[in-house]
């Protein structure tokens, strides 16, 4: 990186080790390589800052003021319009960045390419809503017992308005589709796991958890490291999207007190939608690995931008986020000194 630190930066120590996702930021998919992993958040006193790990070529975690970082560095089109709009909406969460993302790359200033994407999105967002729907209502209602027009009723007839009428006619109390609709919305990231209804978060824990048994078992410090990462990772993920596919898979109290239950589903998802943050681009990263020996340099740029857990996040595997970071700070310092 070549620009120079500002004199209002802070760099945190090494073994900063933060307590919740909330202080870990959200993850920001700016397009210049010098911001990969860059995060967002809430400073205390309630603007937004922004976490950039490895800023002019230094190690360790570097905080800059939020409405700053284009005068400190030189960012492309696309860049400053997701700046400008994590700004303006004052995104500090995983699901409002996307949504961030989203408007941004709709604006078609992040090329074709992108713009494509976003509409692919937003149609596969709907497929997975529509499904998740109909995996709630099949368990209220057997299938052959609900029919659209003398058709048994599927995803493809419950995203018409007759199926929609249909299903609201067949269900008692009146207000109960309206809650299936608002649970298959609240779980939409994740989905169920059923064909065309697995969420983004699904198929990215799927990603993750097929990284930490393809790396492990090939030797040397860094690739443990980021293997356990990867396992925790994994351990977590399991008993939220357990407790999540429950209450799916069984609607019935989650609808019946819809006030009372809807809360632990909501809270789940989100933790898995903070847990996931900035997974995608270590997968990414390691797509074209042959998966035989060590890449020193693989793991050094992994271990830049490695989503540890904050040590106030890991449930019943508390113990296992501060020997992480601990471990991460060592082994990093490591490579960087044989590179």
């Amino acid at each position: 990186m070549n620009e120079t630190v500002p004199p209002f930066t802070t760099r945190l120590s090494g073994d900063h080790v933060p307590a919740t996702f909330e202080e870990r930021g959200a993850a920001v998919p700016f397009q210049k390589p010098d911001l990969a992993n860059a995060r967002v958040r809430r400073a205390a006193q309630g603007e937004l800052e922004v976490l950039v790990y490895g800023f002019s070529g230094g190690r360790g975690v570097y905080i800059l003021p939020w409405r700053a970082l284009p005068e400190v560095l030189r960012l492309n089109l696309h860049d400053l319009t997701l700046h400008a709009e994590v700004l303006t909406t004052q995104a500090v969460t995983p699901e409002r960045i996307q949504v961030a993302a989203y408007r941004v790359a709709r604006s078609g200033l992040a090329g074709e390419s992108m713009l494509q994407d976003a509409d692919e999105l937003l149609a596969d967002r709907a497929q997975v809503a529509t499904v998740t729907a109909f995996h709630l209502l099949r368990r209220l209602i057997p299938s052959p017992g609900l029919t659209v027009n003398g058709y048994p009723m599927t995803p493809l007839l419950l995203a018409t308005p007759a199926g929609k009428a249909a299903a609201r006619a067949a269900l008692q109390p009146g207000n109960l589709f309206d809650r299936i609709q608002k649970a298959a919305s609240l779980v939409l990231p994740l989905g169920v796991d059923a064909e065309d209804g697995r969420g983004p978060l699904r198929t990215l824990f799927g990603r993750v958890r097929g990284f930490a048994a393809r790396i492990e078992g090939i030797g040397g410090d860094a690739a443990v490291l980021i293997a356990d990462v990867a396992r925790l990772t994994v351990a977590i993920g399991d008993d939220l999207i357990r407790q999540a596919d429950a209450m799916t898979a069984d609607p019935g109290p989650l609808l019946d007190d819809w006030d009372a239950r809807s809360p632990a589903l909501r809270q789940a998802v989100e933790r898995l939608g903070w847990l996931l943050d900035g997974w995608q681009p270590v997968c990414d990263l390691w797509s074209n690995w042959p998966g035989s020996t060590a890449d020193p340099a693989l793991a050094l740029t992994t271990l830049r931008i490695l989503p540890l857990v904050p040590r106030d996040e890991c449930g019943r595997f508390h113990g296992d986020a501060a020997s992480l970071h601990r471990r991460q700070t060592t082994v990093f310092s490591a490579l960087q000194e044989e590179g």
